[in-house]
């Protein structure tokens, strides 16, 4: 847990340099090495993968899996042998897509990178590994829907779909930046959300669309939405509260027809909405994940000016809550964090 805990005191510490990019490649350096050469058993998945990498001679079992991460695991099994390269790769990929966002949409890079640590999506990664490599292909999609490419925009969310068939649901973002649609991102539809979030009302209604997509034949997508008929209440209730009311704050002082504020709201009612079922919950952060630039960028999209440090502070407050939360409940079990002890990498 410590290790964590250094690294986002020394990325808080690297924000104040802004745009430094000597200081940007020392946090991607740090992020990777610590991330890339970890332990296999830090991550629930890593181990997971580890087991389906050493059936990599039978291409059946890849099946269930889309053909972007197939062919890297495909590669680095025939040509390379060590799995440690394959999670070192899989690390490379994610912090080089993140970054390429970053640079692309934020005004204080190293901020934003602080964000990423610090809302705890970096340690997400170590976890959810193929969805991790399609999450900021979305995000730069969302880059260039921001400039009205909407042809460029599908094109990264199918690029994403090569890691993670999820992507699709990112589409829905050409629909909801319709002004129309304005009304069910306000700030009573996201505090109802996290209400109706409580109860058993989704579950009965998501068996709706189960059958409605195997009916269609999307078994891809249904599986996301099965296991519906045993509700539970979300383990993770005080992250959603802390997001919700933040997600307030922005409505009320940024200007709520951006599009990555709209973005970021449909996110966070997606993830109150779903919160009883992890597999739909997780396509949340496919849109919650843009704060790590909404963040940073508070200064160009906020209303009034004098709000702009105490929202900041709250924002920063708001992050490392919610770190030590996430981190002390070891979501993803990433704690204890260890070095892989037999690295072979040269």
């Amino acid at each position: 847990m410590e290790a964590y805990i250094y690294i986002l005191m020394s990325l808080g510490i690297f924000s104040f340099f802004r745009k430094s990019k000597p200081v940007i490649c020392i946090s991607f350096l740090l992020l990777l090495i610590v991330g890339g050469l970890r332990d296999f058993s830090v991550g629930t998945d890593t181990l997971n993968y580890l087991r389906l990498y050493e059936f990599g001679d039978n291409t059946s079992f890849m099946k269930g899996f889309e053909w972007g991460y197939t062919l890297i695991q495909q590669f680095v099994y025939f040509y390379v042998g060590d799995y440690t390269y394959l999670v070192f790769i899989q690390m490379f990929l994610i912090l080089l897509f993140f970054y390429i966002f970053i640079l692309r949409e934020s005004d204080n890079p190293l901020f934003s990178v602080f964000c990423f640590v610090g809302l705890y999506y970096w340690l997400y990664a170590l976890n959810t590994t193929r969805q991790y490599l399609a999450i900021p292909l979305v995000l730069i999609g969302f880059s260039y829907l921001n400039q009205d490419k909407v042809k460029h925009f599908i094109g990264f969310v199918l690029l994403a779909m090569l890691f993670h068939t999820s992507a699709f649901f990112a589409l829905v973002i050409l629909i909801l930046r319709k002004d129309i649609f304005s009304i069910f991102l306000g700030k009573g539809v996201l505090i109802l959300s996290f209400v109706i979030g409580l109860t058993p009302l989704i579950p009965v209604l998501l068996s709706v669309f189960v059958t409605l997509f195997d009916m269609l034949g999307l078994e891809g997508f249904s599986m996301y939405l099965s296991d519906t008929s045993d509700y539970r209440i979300e383990g993770f209730s005080l992250s959603r509260c802390l997001l919700t009311i933040y997600g307030c704050l922005v409505l009320l002082l940024l200007d709520s027809k951006l599009l990555y504020v709209r973005i970021f709201i449909f996110g966070i009612i997606l993830l109150n909405l779903f919160a009883f079922q992890p597999d739909v919950a997780r396509l949340a952060q496919f849109f919650v994940c843009i704060q790590i630039v909404l963040i940073p960028n508070i200064p160009l999209y906020i209303r009034n000016e004098k709000n702009v440090f105490p929202l900041q502070l709250v924002s920063v407050l708001y992050m490392v809550i919610t770190f030590f939360y996430l981190l002390n409940a070891n979501v993803g079990e990433v704690v204890p964090y260890k070095f892989n002890q037999d690295i072979h990498l040269w």
